[in-house]
């Protein structure tokens, strides 16, 4: 009996996980979308408009959480 409430239990909440995940994966493709245009049109951190600054925080924030979004953001396109 106790088994089978676990399972039910496992059943019920995966895919609460999955979607939470999917979020999270779907952000990460994004921000490094956001990037990879960024380093092809040669701008650097200076050089990007308000609007993407927003997304890009936004982005770093759900990422990484509540951490310096202008140093994440130098970093990734230096690395990038």
């Amino acid at each position: 009996m106790l088994m089978m409430i676990i399972l039910a239990a496992l059943f019920i909440l995966t895919p609460m996980f999955r979607k939470k995940e999917n979020e999270k994966t779907k952000i990460e493709r994004e921000y490094f979308e956001i990037l990879k245009n960024l380093k092809e049109n040669g701008k650097n951190c200076d050089e990007i408009d308000e609007i993407t600054k927003d997304k890009l925080s936004h982005c770093i924030k759900s990422i990484y959480g509540e951490v310096s979004v202008n140093e994440i953001l130098k970093r990734d396109l230096e690395s990038f």
